[in-house]
């Protein structure tokens, strides 16, 4: 009875991030059409320089992600709530001060990207660096959002991070289309929007932790030890997705 349980509970959780993927696939050929329409060849393309820049450090979100999920997933199998809240933390407190290092290295270097670096448009310098501050907090939002991501995907709770990600699409398809229509400057209102839902993310995945596993989720800071332990694996994991 445990196998065929396991076995439905695997089908399941398969099934629903295949149509998560078609799903997100289909929303995002819409998306892209309908966005680089409203933006227009210039605007998009300032966008997606400026993105392309954020986006280089997007394997550091995948190798600390690994991490947090190696770690908290070992420690809820040992089933000790106190090391498992103290794991928690430590990939918490981690993830921020990698966040915070990244926030000030991201502004000190927008000090010289846009001083002849990229070439934009000096009439859209204004709306590029608003674009640039909302992909810095964008970052910063995911980077932090990865250890309640951990705690979900840890306890196979695939159905809500699924939803997130149906949800994800379609709201970025509602900003295509609020973009299309839009007097304002448009690259602002699109990278504001955009920001949001980042926003959006990291309060829905503290909230459903705080919800379901608030018995694990602890933020005092309490062993060195352990962020020695979990700060040293996510170099090695880093190295690893640099080097794939």
């Amino acid at each position: 009875m445990s196998v065929m349980k396991t076995a439905r509970r695997v089908a399941f959780n398969t099934g629903i991030q295949y149509a998560q993927l078609v799903i997100n696939v289909v929303l995002g050929l819409f998306t892209v059409r309908i966005i680089l329409d409203a933006l227009g060849t210039s605007d998009y393309g300032i966008y997606s320089v400026i993105a392309g820049v954020v986006t280089l450090l997007g394997f550091i979100c995948t190798s600390l992600s690994h991490t947090s999920i190696r770690f908290i997933s070992v420690a809820l199998g040992e089933d000790n709530p106190e090391h498992t809240r103290t794991v928690f933390s430590s990939c918490f407190w981690l993830h921020l001060l990698v966040a915070a290092v990244w926030v000030m290295l991201l502004l000190l270097a927008g000090l010289f990207l846009f001083d002849g670096f990229l070439n934009i448009p000096a009439g859209r310098l204004s709306a590029a660096r608003l674009a640039y501050g909302c992909m810095i907090f964008s970052l910063f939002a995911n980077i932090v959002k990865t250890p309640f991501y951990a705690l979900i995907i840890s306890h196979e709770n695939f159905l809500f991070t699924s939803a997130m990600g149906v949800l994800n699409a379609f709201c970025k398809l509602g900003i295509a289309l609020w973009v299309s229509v839009s007097h304002s400057d448009r690259l602002m209102v699109y990278a504001m929007l955009m920001a949001g839902v980042e926003a959006m993310n990291l309060l829905f995945f503290c909230g459903c932790c705080a919800l379901k596993y608030n018995h694990i989720l602890s933020f005092k800071f309490s062993s060195i030890s352990s962020l020695r332990d979990v700060s040293g694996f996510a170099g090695w994991t880093l190295l690893d997705v640099m080097g794939s």
